[in-house]
């Protein structure tokens, strides 16, 4: 049963495209944590699929808290998860001094443990709860789940922390204001020795921290040394009540020498941030030379310090994201960005770059099923879409229009896919592109009657299949550089393009450019390059 609540914008829709696509898996393992996101992707499952097709596994390492563990048990029962497996797993050596790849190693061990148990039960599908919001934060398991096969179904739905969190609400799950409890590891720096002692003191000092009225603090070890997070607006609260309740002696007792409070308060990964005092600058790649020279002109003044700089710089010079690598400083070697061929990609996986994208510029996809625009559509409501071009833009408001246009011209209409494709790109890429249509040779004057526009532009993107002699005529016709486009459009001797592609290779109008079968975008690169060059010159 579920009661009504306000939700975010568009929650309910993503909620549904989550149903939808759960359903559509058969069998599926969950691994269950017990934490906000699994249980409430548990309860889509089980709705979707029901509970004999649902199995729910918790992994039990030595380094999960004791009671998230029994909670899990709980929960997995009260939800009708008739399957349910609690697994335990030996402390992996690899972990014994805390790595800064310790996310990526035990996410990796873990998931492979899951996908042997999945394979014994013959389970397609291995979920787990990554959200939205979790690309925001350094979570180098991520591109272990990526190596994996591991299927993200809440990530892919788009669905974002506040979502789920209100969904949880309205579903009545009990998890749905559960503080966020990563496992014990995280309370420690890397390359701290790990053993049991050490876990059942952090354990046993939040579970200190909860009894005073403060359950989503942390207890940080630096050796001896305790460090508290909590609630920045909480912390005199937090002085008062360790104080009257003796909390430094009885920290003291688990072996905790001395103990602080720190006055940053709670920040999620706090022990992913620089060694310069928890600064978290801003990460963004520096994608244009502007932003650079900024960057550089700041550390030599002394504006941001050296390791501040290093921390923007990270990124270089790609975003490792698993499955992708992003190359964020293309910009700097040729002027434009890479742009996403979303065929071949996941749905998930377009999503996914498309929210890791969100904070960095103009985004452009090419060739995107129906399908994945809609996922990434639900994820990032800000995106188009031009279902024509097969395109997906993000971050147009970015865009920054030089001089000079750019003219698209195709033979008949039913080359107008290709020449979205190459609009969308041209004007992605901040250049103005206008668009003359159905000028094929058959009827010439058409053609004709448009040719002093086509003068004004700096080069023209021409697309035709049939034969493909649209090319040859404007190249003849014109002094501006032309970048034909065979296309696909034509029956059996047209050879899907291939008779249009050599028509335009042997063109006699010297000096025609040609691209691929159906390059739309190729083609608008080539263009864009010609009028970037334009424009240099004029303000040399």
């Amino acid at each position: 049963m579920s009661v009504a609540h306000d939700l975010p914008a568009g929650a309910r829709e993503r909620a549904d495209a989550l149903r939808r696509a759960l359903g559509a898996m058969g069998r599926v393992l969950v691994a269950f944590s017990g934490g906000v996101d699994s249980t409430f992707l548990l309860r889509a499952a089980l709705d979707a699929l029901g509970a004999e097709n649902v199995l729910a596994v918790t992994l039990d390492p030595p380094y999960a808290a004791r009671s998230e563990i029994g909670e899990a048990v709980r929960l997995a029962a009260s939800l009708g998860a008739s399957r349910h497996t609690l697994v335990d797993v030996p402390f992996p050596e690899a972990l014994r001094d805390n790595p800064p790849e310790r996310c990526y190693l035990c996410k990796r061990l873990l998931f492979a443990r899951l996908l042997e148990i999945a394979a014994a039960a013959d389970v397609a599908h291995v979920l787990d709860g990554t959200n939205r919001d979790d690309l925001g934060d350094h979570r180098p398991g991520r591109k272990a789940l990526a190596e994996l096969g591991i299927v993200s179904p809440l990530l892919d739905a788009g669905l974002a922390k506040a979502d789920i969190r209100a969904l949880s609400r309205e579903w009545r799950l009990p998890t749905w204001d559960k503080p966020a409890a990563p496992c014990l590891l995280t309370r420690l720096p890397h390359g701290a020795s790990v053993d049991a002692a050490v876990l059942a003191r952090i354990e046993q000092g939040e579970a200190l921290l909860r009894e005073l009225g403060f359950p989503g603090a942390r207890l940080r070890l630096h050796g001896d040394l305790a460090r508290i997070e909590a609630p920045a607006a909480r912390l005199g609260e937090l002085v008062a009540a360790a104080a009257a309740s003796g909390l430094a002696e009885r920290l003291g007792r688990l072996g905790c020498r001395f103990v602080t409070v720190d006055l940053a308060g709670y920040r999620m990964g706090s022990q992913n941030e620089p060694a310069t005092g928890g600064d978290k600058t801003d990460s963004r790649a520096m994608d244009t030379q502007e932003n650079l020279f900024a960057l550089l002109t700041a550390v030599k003044n002394g504006e941001l310090d050296v390791a501040a700089g290093m921390e923007r710089l990270r990124d270089l010079p790609y975003l490792e994201m698993g499955h992708t690598k992003i190359d964020l400083h293309r910009p700097l070697r040729n002027g434009f960005p890479e742009v996403v061929y979303a065929a071949g990609k996941t749905a998930g996986q377009v999503v996914e770059i498309f929210i890791r994208l969100r904070d960095r510029g103009p985004v452009l996809a090419t060739r995107v099923p129906e399908e994945t625009a809609s996922r990434v559509l639900a994820a990032c409501p800000e995106a188009r879409h031009n279902p024509l071009g097969r395109t997906l833009t993000m971050g147009e408001d970015q865009v920054v229009f030089g001089e000079g246009e750019i003219g698209v011209v195709t033979a008949g209409t039913s080359d107008l896919p290709v020449a979205e494709e190459a609009l969308e790109t041209c004007r992605m890429f901040g250049h103005r592109a206008f668009l003359v249509s159905d000028v094929g040779v058959a009827g010439l004057h058409r053609l004709l009657d448009r040719i002093d526009l086509l003068r004004r532009a700096r080069a023209l993107i021409v697309i035709a299949g049939m034969e493909g002699a649209l090319a040859s005529v404007v190249g003849g016709l014109v002094a501006q550089p032309v970048v034909a486009v065979p296309t696909s459009v034509g029956y059996g001797a047209a050879l899907s393009g291939f008779t249009a592609l050599c028509g335009m290779l042997t063109s006699c109008a010297s000096g025609v450019t040609v691209v691929n079968i159906d390059n739309g975008f190729g083609a608008a690169c080539a263009a864009c390059r010609i009028n970037t060059l334009c424009r240099q010159g004029q303000d040399a």
